[in-house]
C-alpha cells in the first residue's frame, strides 16, 4: 500500500525507453507487464480481496529523419522498421497490426478487446523496448510516440511522469568547442535545444492537431439521425438532448443542418447559422420505420455540397447516429462516396444492438467512430466529437525536452473528462491516446554535436475511489484567538500582522513578521504601509519549506529565517470601531492547490453605536486544519482582505488587525 494516506498506487506502467541522441546507441526502459492487480490482506484466516484496476498499454512510434534512410534505421536496432514515405519510418508499434490495418485503427476498433486477458498477448510484455534509440541525429529530426492506455475494470486516476535521467557532453570536437567558446563539460546542451510536446491525441493518429475544425475554417455540419421504430423512449430523448447542446455550441459563420432517416429519409433544416431552428427540427423528431442509413448520408452529402447556404472551401463534417442494423441501402458506399467528396464523417452507435462494424466502417477513420452503450452516455459522445471539431487537440506539456520532464519529475496528472472543470478521473473501460512528439530544430547548431540523453516516461492508475488527486483540508470559524482556541499549549511557530498604528493622522499600518517570544514577540522584519479604507487588497504567506517564510500585503514584503510549522494555519480578525473581512482564502500544499473544505472567509466587526454593543473588540478566527506533514514542504496560504474605519475609531495598536498563524 502507499505511504501516502490519500492516494493507493494500484498500478504503474513504464512506458518509453530512453532516447539517445547523437552517439547513443541504445537506452532502454522497461514496458510494465500487463497483470491485474489484486491484494490480499489476512488477518488468522479472515481474507479481504481488492477490486481490480488494470492499466494496459499499447503504442505506435514514428522517426522523421529524412529519405533514404531505412537501412540505417533498420542497422540501430529497429530490424523490422518500415519506411512511412516522406521521410518517415515507423520504428515500432505493439500490438503488431495483422491485415495491414493500421495501428491507430486498431486501438479504437470495437473489433479488438484490449481489457479481454487474451488481448495481453498482443501488449507490451515486460521485455525492454527503447522505443528511441537513435544514432546520429541531425537538426530538423523528430520523432513521435502515441501511447494508447486503456484503463480496464474500475475508474482510475492517470498520471504521466517521467525522468531526464542522462543528458551527456560527452565530449567535444573542435565545431562544437568553437560554437560554444568554453571547454567539455559533463553537461550536454542536447535537452535544452530539443522541443517537446505532450498532448491527448483524441484520434489516435500520432499528429498534434491543435485547432479544430471549426478553427481552421468555417464549419459546416450536417446531424444525421436515425428515427427508425428502434428509435422511441430513452434514446429518442438522449439523441434529442445531446444533439440540441451540441448544436449549442456552434457559433456564427459556422452552419449545421438536420437530416432524419427511418424508412425514407428527409431534409429538416437546411444548412443555418440560426441555431434555434436546427434544434427545433431535432426536438420534433418521432420515432417509426425502418433504417436507411444510406438514405440519409445521401441526402446529407448533397446539402453540404449543393445546398443553397453550402460554402466553397468550408469545411464539411457529417456526424451519423444509428441504434440497429441497416435494411434499406448500402450505407457504407454512401459514406465512401461522401469522404472521396472530402467530408469528414463521425459514426455513432446508440445502445447495444448497433451494428458496430458499420459504424466504424462509415466513419472517416475508426478514430471518428464512437459508441454510447447506454442512452445516458450519448451527451459525452456528442461532447468529445464537439472537442475534436470545435475545439481541436489540447496539450499536456511543451517547451524544452529539460522544462517538460521538469513537469514530469512531479508527475502530470491526466483530465478524464475535460468539459468538465477541473482535473477529472478517467471511467473504466475506457480508452485515451497521449501523444509525445520531440523535434530538435533545423537552426540547431554545432553546440549539440556529440551531445547524448536519455528519458523515461511512465504512466499510473490509481483508484478514482476515495483517492482524489486534489486533497480536501477542513475550515472552520470560530471566536477568540486562534493560538489559544486551537494550537497546542497555546503556541505558535510563526506569525504575520498586518494592524492599524498608533499614528491615526498618518493612516500608516504595520506589516510584520514575527516569531513567539517571552515576554514580547521576536519581530523579524517589518514595514509600513498606508492602507485605504474600503479596498480590498491581496496577502499571502508563503513558507520555502526551508526554514523562510515571506509575509506579503499588496505588495510590501516582510521576511525572515522562521521555525518549521508543525500542525494548523488559520486567520485572526481583530475589530474595535471597524470591520475587518479576509476573504477568498486559498491554500497551497508543496506546490499543489488544495481545496478548503469549509468556510474560506473571516470577519470581525465593532461598532460601539450599535444597539447592544458592550464596547468590546470583537476577535474571531478561522484555523485551516493542516497536520505536521502537509506543511513539512513549502506551502503558502493567501487572500483578500477589507477593512471599513468606523468615523469614531480612535486609532491604537491592534485595536484594527489581522494575523497569520502557524502552529
Amino acid at each position: 500500500m502507499d505511504d501516502n494516506p490519500k492516494r493507493y498506487n494500484t498500478t504503474r506502467r513504464q512506458i518509453l525507453a530512453g532516447m539517445g541522441a547523437v552517439g547513443l546507441a541504445s537506452a532502454g526502459a522497461g514496458l510494465g507487464t500487463t497483470a491485474y492487480f489484486s491484494d490480499t490482506e489476512s488477518f488468522s484466516g479472515n481474507t479481504l480481496e481488492a477490486g481490480t484496476l488494470d492499466l494496459k498499454l499499447d503504442y505506435k512510434s514514428t522517426y522523421m529523419g529524412g529519405p533514404g534512410r531505412l537501412e540505417h534505421v533498420q542497422a540501430m536496432g529497429y530490424p523490422d522498421a518500415t519506411d512511412l514515405g516522406d521521410g518517415r519510418y515507423l520504428l515500432g508499434q505493439a500490438p503488431t497490426p495483422e491485415d495491414e490495418i493500421e495501428w491507430e485503427n486498431l486501438v479504437q476498433s470495437n473489433e479488438f478487446d484490449f481489457c479481454s486477458p487474451e488481448a495481453d498477448e498482443y501488449l507490451v510484455n515486460g521485455d525492454e523496448i527503447p522505443v528511441f534509440s537513435l544514432e546520429d541525429i541531425k537538426p530538423g529530426d523528430s520523432g513521435e510516440v502515441t501511447v494508447s492506455l486503456h484503463i480496464c475494470d474500475n475508474p482510475a486516476w492517470v498520471t504521466m511522469n517521467g525522468a531526464l535521467y542522462d543528458n551527456l557532453e560527452n565530449g567535444m570536437n573542435e565545431a562544437e568547442m568553437e560554437a560554444l567558446d568554453l571547454n567539455a563539460g559533463a553537461v550536454g546542451e542536447l535537452a535544452d535545444e530539443i522541443e517537446v510536446c505532450v498532448w491527448y491525441d483524441e484520434d489516435c493518429d500520432n499528429v498534434y492537431e491543435p485547432t479544430g475544425t471549426g478553427q481552421q475554417q468555417e464549419l459546416e455540419v450536417a446531424l444525421v439521425s436515425d428515427t427508425s421504430g428502434s428509435m422511441s423512449g430513452a434514446n429518442l430523448t438522449a439523441l434529442k438532448s445531446s444533439a440540441t447542446s451540441f448544436v449549442g455550441n456552434l457559433s456564427s459563420p459556422d452552419e449545421a443542418a438536420a437530416v432524419s432517416f427511418s424508412t425514407s429519409t428527409s431534409l429538416d433544416q437546411e444548412l443555418t447559422t440560426d441555431y434555434a431552428a436546427v434544434q427545433n427540427a431535432i426536438n420534433n423528431y418521432t420515432a417509426g420505420g425502418n433504417t436507411n442509413v444510406a438514405g440519409g448520408i445521401v441526402v446529407a452529402e448533397d446539402e453540404l455540397l449543393n445546398g443553397t447556404n453550402a460554402t466553397g472551401g468550408a469545411s464539411k463534417v457529417m456526424i451519423v447516429l444509428t441504434d440497429g442494423f441497416e435494411n434499406i441501402g448500402d450505407a457504407r458506399d454512401a459514406a465512401q462516396d461522401a469522404k472521396d467528396a472530402g467530408i469528414r464523417v463521425f459514426g455513432i452507435g446508440l445502445g447495444n444492438s448497433v451494428d458496430t462494424a458499420l459504424v466504424t466502417d462509415i466513419s472517416s477513420s475508426p478514430g471518428d467512430a464512437f459508441f454510447a452503450p447506454d442512452p445516458a452516455d450519448l451527451d459525452t459522445v456528442y461532447a468529445e466529437i464537439a472537442q475534436v471539431v470545435l475545439e481541436g487537440e489540447q496539450k499536456i506539456a511543451s517547451g524544452t525536452m529539460a522544462e517538460v520532464f521538469g513537469l514530469l519529475a512531479d508527475g502530470i496528472d491526466l483530465d478524464g473528462d475535460r468539459q468538465a472543470e477541473g482535473v477529472q478521473c478517467y471511467p473504466g473501460a475506457t480508452t485515451q491516446c497521449i501523444g509525445f512528439e520531440w523535434e530538435l530544430p533545423a537552426e540547431v547548431g554545432n553546440q549539440v554535436q556529440s551531445d547524448s540523453i536519455a528519458f523515461d516516461l511512465g504512466f499510473d492508475a490509481e483508484q478514482c475511489r476515495h483517492n482524489d488527486p486534489t486533497p480536501e483540508i477542513t475550515t472552520r470559524t470560530g471566536q477568540g484567538f486562534l493560538k489559544q482556541e486551537e494550537f497546542d499549549a497555546g503556541i505558535e511557530s510563526a506569525f504575520a500582522r498586518g494592524r492599524f498604528g498608533d499614528n491615526l493622522a498618518s493612516g500608516a499600518w504595520e506589516v510584520a513578521l514575527g516569531t513567539p517570544g517571552n515576554p514580547t514577540p521576536n519581530i523579524l522584519d517589518q514595514a509600513n504601509y498606508v492602507w485605504t479604507p474600503g479596498q480590498s487588497v491581496p496577502f499571502s504567506y508563503v513558507s520555502d519549506g526551508m526554514g523562510n517564510a515571506t509575509f506579503t500585503l499588496d505588495g510590501n514584503s516582510v521576511s525572515g529565517a522562521v521555525p518549521a510549522a508543525n500542525g494548523k494555519l488559520g486567520i485572526t480578525t481583530k475589530a474595535d470601531e471597524a470591520t475587518i473581512a479576509v476573504e477568498n482564502l486559498e491554500l497551497d500544499l508543496a506546490g499543489e492547490a488544495v481545496t478548503l473544505d469549509g468556510p474560506a472567509m473571516v470577519s470581525a466587526s465593532n461598532d460601539d453605536a450599535t444597539a447592544n454593543d458592550d464596547g468590546d473588540r470583537e476577535v474571531s478566527y478561522l484555523v485551516v486544519e493542516t497536520a505536521a506533514a502537509d506543511v513539512a514542504d513549502a506551502f503558502e496560504i493567501r487572500g483578500d482582505v477589507t477593512v471599513d474605519i468606523q468615523g469614531d475609531f480612535p486609532g491604537g495598536d491592534e485595536d484594527v488587525a489581522f494575523d497569520i498563524s502557524v502552529e
